[in-house]
């Protein structure tokens, strides 16, 4: 027997999750364009968007434009890793993302994790949060990873289903 919390299912029938590969610095900021545009014409009332890098070295230079970009056009950002090995410092990508952010505004406009799963319930708790229990609409982007099968952690590859893990994470707030 299943049984559905009603104060839940309200919640979550106002929240949209959307995954995208985006991960250069233009094809980041058409997609969060178009979510804007889509805020404003009030298909939404907030945009909270995921955002992560590769590391093992790999361009250092658009770490910070992508963060800015996240930065500038969603409401809330959290800021995460995907694929990265043992040569990496998880904290020096991150704060690579976050260069640039206003850091008054942490816990406000911004958090970070090292761990990308973590990064998701962080984006529903806040899109709860923001829903005001189902009165305002919440659109979620995760980007960088879209529908590859797999994440590089220093331990080796690790199972990964952008969709599914969406999904689990989801079904746990619904």
């Amino acid at each position: 027997m299943s049984t559905t919390n009603p104060i839940n299912s309200k919640i979550t029938s106002k929240i949209s999750i959307l995954i995208d590969y985006a991960h250069e610095p233009e094809s980041m900021k058409l997609l969060l364009g178009t979510l804007s545009t889509w805020r404003e014409n009030n298909f939404f009332d907030y945009v909270i968007h995921i955002v992560s890098c590769d590391g093992a070295g790999r361009d250092l230079w658009k770490k910070p434009i992508l963060g800015k970009i996240s930065h500038q056009n969603a409401d809330f950002t959290v800021a995460t890793l995907d694929n990265y090995d043992e040569r990496d410092n998880p904290e020096e990508i991150l704060d690579l993302i976050t260069r640039d952010f206003d850091k008054k505004q942490h816990l406000i406009q911004y958090e970070k994790t090292e761990n990308r799963r973590e990064a998701f319930e962080i984006a529903i708790k806040k899109a709860i949060q923001i829903s005001n229990f189902g009165q305002k609409k919440v659109i979620i982007c995760s980007t960088g990873v879209g529908c590859e099968n797999g994440l590089t952690h220093p331990k080796g590859k690790i199972d990964w289903n952008e969709k599914e893990i969406w999904t689990e994470i989801f079904n746990q707030f619904g």
